[in-house]
């Protein structure tokens, strides 16, 4: 009678729509599992094997899996899997013809490699992380300290204007601060206002203004005598990138490889130093 009211035939699209739901869920289950590789693909290969014994199949399985990866919390292991996907589109590299075999096999291996890499912290922030909190916390650093110059700068002149109010006291006058003349200092920054207006892309980072020839720092982000390989506030910059990387690897003997700074960082870095200046 059961079947006659056709309950298997509803059971079995219930059950088929629980396996799909389940498959399809795999991204946010990776990062419940905190990106767990081999939990990722024992939960695909169970649920695939019960649809496919039911008949069904799973469209797409490739993006579904790279999809998957890209919620790994682990920068390192994004940006590999991401490279094995830009292949995987371009049919190019060992991801030509590839299958989601192949592309679960690139994943596993590269997975188990970063686990048993004692240098490699994983889910961690990348190296290039790392030196962005370390900028960050020197910005944060020099903004506090420059604050409370201020407040001691602005403590101490209101101080000397109390002081200067009461001289001459017995004679009954207040002395006043005569007005300074900043007719020429205004004058001065609309002259140079154009030192600080970048070259576009595709412009030149040298022009003649009058009888000098003008050169575009970038350390300084301003158009100055010297060249930017020149630059003395560039030297200091590196030397204090250098501190900064040497004092983020004190606890890893291997030396850092020596980088080229960050362009972002260089300018983080000026802000810093014109503050301080």
């Amino acid at each position: 009678g059961q079947i006659g009211l056709g309950f298997p035939v509803l059971d079995t699209k219930i059950t088929d729509k629980a396996l799909r739901d389940i498959i399809q869920g795999l991204p946010a289950y990776c990062l419940q599992v905190q990106g767990d590789i081999d939990k990722v693909h024992t939960r695909f290969n169970n649920t695939y094997a019960q649809l496919k014994a039911r008949g069904e199949d799973v469209s797409d399985k490739e993006a579904l899996l790279f999809n998957t990866y890209a919620q790994v919390p682990d920068k390192d292991y994004r940006d590999y899997m991401k490279r094995q996907k830009d292949d995987y589109y371009d049919n190019a590299g060992d991801m030509k013809n590839a299958i989601y075999l192949t592309i679960m096999k690139k994943a596993a291996g590269k997975y188990n490699t970063m686990k048993q890499d004692a240098t490699h912290t994983w889910g961690g922030p990348s190296e290039e992380d790392q030196k962005v909190i370390a900028l960050e916390a020197l910005l944060d650093k020099n903004l506090k300290l420059t604050k409370d110059l201020q407040a001691k700068l602005k403590a101490k002149d209101n101080n000397n204007n109390d002081g200067q109010s009461n001289e001459g006291g017995g004679g009954g006058k207040t002395k006043t601060k005569n007005k300074k003349n900043t007719s020429n200092k205004t004058r001065q920054e609309e002259d140079e206002a154009w030192k600080k207006v970048a070259p576009k892309d595709g412009e030149p980072k040298s022009k003649q203004v009058g009888k000098k020839t003008w050169n575009w720092c970038m350390h300084h982000q301003a158009w100055c005598i010297h060249k930017s390989n020149e630059c003395k506030l560039g030297k200091k910059q590196q030397e204090k990138q250098t501190k900064i990387a040497n004092s983020a690897t004190t606890d890893d003997p291997t030396p850092a490889p020596a980088t080229t700074i960050n362009p972002t960082y260089a300018a983080m870095l000026a802000q810093i130093a014109a503050q301080c200046e």
